[in-house]
């Protein structure tokens, strides 16, 4: 019987493997090449018309709620900063770098927002932008 269950246990971690070693992601778009996205909101506060911008593209990613994790978005390209845009308590919050190089464009994978800390009085705000693996 162990066997049988070592067995198993063993065709299973086999086969889920497999899946990741060919590189599957499952991308939302059909494009291999462009860049999902998708955002970590860690903060206690509920995130309204979240807007991210890559350069390459805008996209709102509506309310998001406190603790949730939005679904991947796709854009053409991103770079290696983003802009972000959203409100709580209608108090508008943003993000726009001011300093950037072409040199830093990003293709063809997917990656996270995770905002990290709010401060509603003083209205400022941190995150990061990570490769999810």
């Amino acid at each position: 019987m162990s066997r049988i269950v070592l067995v198993i246990l063993a065709f299973i971690g086999i086969t889920s493997c497999t899946a990741e070693s060919d590189g599957d992601k499952s991308f939302v778009d059909a494009n291999p090449n462009d860049v999902e996205i998708k955002v970590d909101n860690r903060s206690s506060y509920s995130l309204k018309d979240f807007k991210v911008n890559t350069y390459g593209a805008e996209k709102n990613f509506g309310s998001v709620g406190p603790g949730r994790v939005t679904d991947y978005e796709s854009f053409p390209y991103a770079y290696s900063y983003v802009g972000i845009n959203f409100k709580v308590n209608e108090v508008e919050f943003e993000y726009d770098p001011t300093e950037y190089s072409s040199d830093d464009r990003i293709e063809g994978d997917r990656y996270e927002i995770i905002l990290l800390d709010l401060d509603t009085v003083k209205q400022t705000f941190s995150f990061q932008l990570r490769f999810v693996e």
